[in-house]
């Protein structure tokens, strides 16, 4: 997966490279995890796990000088101020298992979401309303 965020807007996407015949099977997986987002809250330990890989490609990505001007930059563009990594951590810790279950309602709108397919699509009606 992954997110591109604004000031006021921001997406969310979910890919996956497979074979042709895999397709349909690979969607209905996708759209059952969607689904049970929306529905329970996460356990704890996959809510640990999740933080800790946030925590952890943030502190990787502090490594690189363009990253930390890249970061510097984003921050003074949406927050017009420095956000410091430590602020971010704090942030990331803080996240309950509620706000998962009102975030993914939230972004998982059925009437929201589109699909992409890219390489051979040898029947695209079989595709339509997939996602309602």
């Amino acid at each position: 997966s992954f997110l591109m965020s604004y000031v006021d807007t921001g997406m969310f996407g979910i890919y996956a490279g497979v074979a042709p015949e895999t397709t349909n099977q690979t969607i209905d997986l996708i759209l059952e995890h969607v689904r049970k987002l929306k529905k329970a809250r996460v356990s704890a330990s996959e809510l640990e796990a999740a933080k800790q890989y946030a925590k952890s490609g943030i502190m990787l990505e502090a490594e690189s000088n363009d990253n930390q001007m890249m970061r510097a930059a984003q921050s003074e563009i949406d927050f017009n101020r420095h956000v410091h990594i430590s602020e971010v951590i704090d942030q990331i810790d803080h996240v309950t298992e509620g706000q998962i279950l009102e975030l993914a309602q939230n972004i998982f709108d059925s009437h929201e979401l589109s699909l992409t397919l890219l390489g051979p699509v040898p029947d695209e009606k079989a595709f339509e309303g997939l996602l309602l």
